[in-house]
């Protein structure tokens, strides 16, 4: 966020804008800011001086943009404001003084705070105007009622897309409408001189703007988000083929995959509010999470917020329907998922001898193993055969060596069942559609259901 600070001149007749002329100020100053106030001309877009002004700038490194005097001197550069014959019509921009503005009350600020102050007074009578800019908000209290406050915000939809056509000749830009939307909305959220980085290093890497730059610009966005300390971001590479099972949550993903473009908001379909994934430890939520973020091409952010680990304790009102778009209850998987997650991973590890596992037998003998735990026993498979020398060579893993595993783990189904089947009663509440295709679990809930009293439940 940008912020421009404005000691009026004669904006209006009371000294000030009214309430619709100050969207119009904002607007103005996007030009003045993004466009080195070429097109400024006294405020036109007020409608109230059509008089071309003098634009004068000044920082503490160059002090004034026309002469460079009053370098390192901010009193010099109230001063020579103050000395300008009030006849003339300037606009003067004083650059990054928050740190003044900060601390008022120190005795090297407080000449700063009152020259400023005795120049409010003047410029009221007079057809110039003191403009401060700042990436920062700071006012002290003695200038809160001289000042009007004007925030530069990071560019929208519109204007990233003006500023890629301005940095990118249409031959370069090798994007489809999809694309060049999802790179659009790609770079939101970030500065107009990170977006002109991150394509200008596209155009020297490889002379041309493509799909790929997505991942590039959202690389870029993670720095911006860890500058920040607040939030965590993650680079999401999943994609649907590395989730087992979860089918009802695919197609749900699937089906909502183009709800972000613009055609989607033309059609009438309203922003997504988001989805909310409840279940078992070790059952993919995190995983899910991931996932959607690639499908949709969309930045996934993390804030840790100890609450969301008990969703028993999360309020009514926030689940009632239309807060999220859906909530879906992740349950252990079924016999088919867990040979589908054996598959995916062993498909990453091992690709070229997937054949020799027998999928169908690790999944029959890892009954209420969640997905975490699958990929666990693999793990420790790995081990038990790393660790097995054969005449003084080491041997590749196989079936017999994760079934041991198996055999070897107690799983958190198993020592965490009360927690479990209170899960699935907060589900049958609250209304949670089921992420799998498990017919078990729809009849479970059902029941648990019609225990509660509760209304027919939404399945699948």
């Amino acid at each position: 966020m940008y912020c421009i600070l404005i000691i009026n001149s004669k904006l209006s007749e009371s000294g000030h804008p009214s309430g619709s002329q100050k969207s119009k100020v904002k607007s103005q100053n996007f030009t003045f800011v993004r466009i080195r106030i070429t097109r400024i001309k006294g405020f036109t877009g007020l409608q109230i001086s059509q008089t071309p002004r003098q634009l004068l700038l000044w920082d503490i490194v160059t002090g004034w943009d026309d002469n460079g005097t009053d370098k390192g001197s901010v009193m010099g550069a109230l001063s020579r404001i103050t000395k300008t014959p009030e006849n003339t019509t300037t606009i003067f921009v004083l650059r990054d003084i928050h740190f003044i503005l900060k601390n008022p009350e120190t005795d090297k600020n407080a000449p700063v705070i009152r020259a400023i102050k005795n120049l409010t007074r003047q410029l009221k009578r007079t057809r110039q105007t003191l403009i401060l800019t700042s990436h920062t908000l700071t006012i002290p209290p003695e200038l809160q009622e001289e000042i009007t406050v004007i925030d530069f915000p990071l560019p929208n939809i519109e204007e990233i897309d003006y500023l890629i056509q301005q940095l990118i000749v249409p031959e370069k830009l090798n994007l489809n409408g999809l694309g060049k939307e999802q790179l659009i909305k790609a770079c939101q959220g970030l500065s107009r001189a990170r977006i002109r980085r991150v394509l200008a290093a596209a155009l020297a890497a490889k002379g041309q703007v493509n799909e790929t730059d997505i991942d590039r610009v959202l690389e870029e966005k993670k720095q911006a988000v860890r500058q920040t300390g607040i939030l965590e971001f993650y680079t999401a590479h999943e994609s649907l083929k590395n989730v087992g099972g979860l089918e009802n949550l695919k197609q749900w993903v699937r089906m909502r995959q183009d709800a972000f473009t613009e055609e989607a908001r033309r059609y009438g379909i309203p922003n997504a509010k988001g989805v909310l994934l409840v279940g078992i430890q070790g059952t993919g939520k995190s995983l899910s999470a991931k996932t959607i973020a690639h499908e949709w091409r969309l930045p996934l952010l993390r804030l840790d917020v100890a609450t969301a680990n008990n969703v028993q304790i999360l309020p009514a009102e926030l689940l009632r329907k239309g807060r999220f778009d859906e909530i879906f209850f992740l349950n252990l998987p079924t016999e088919k998922e867990r040979h589908d997650i054996f598959k995916v991973h062993l498909q990453k590890i091992r690709p070229s001898r997937l054949r020799e596992f027998d999928l169908q037998k690790l999944a029959s003998h890892s009954e209420n193993f969640s997905g975490a735990e699958i990929q666990q026993v693999i793990i420790d498979g790995m081990h038990r055969a790393f660790g097995s020398l054969i005449d003084g060579n080491r041997r590749d893993f196989n079936t017999e060596d994760i079934l041991a595993a198996v055999s070897e783990t107690v799983p958190l189904a198993a020592i965490a069942k009360e927690q479990i089947t209170s899960l699935k009663r907060w589900a049958a509440e609250a209304g949670a559609r089921t992420a799998s295709i498990d017919t078990l679990l729809i009849e479970e809930l059902k029941v648990y259901s019609q225990q509660q009293g509760l209304g027919p439940l939404e399945v699948d």
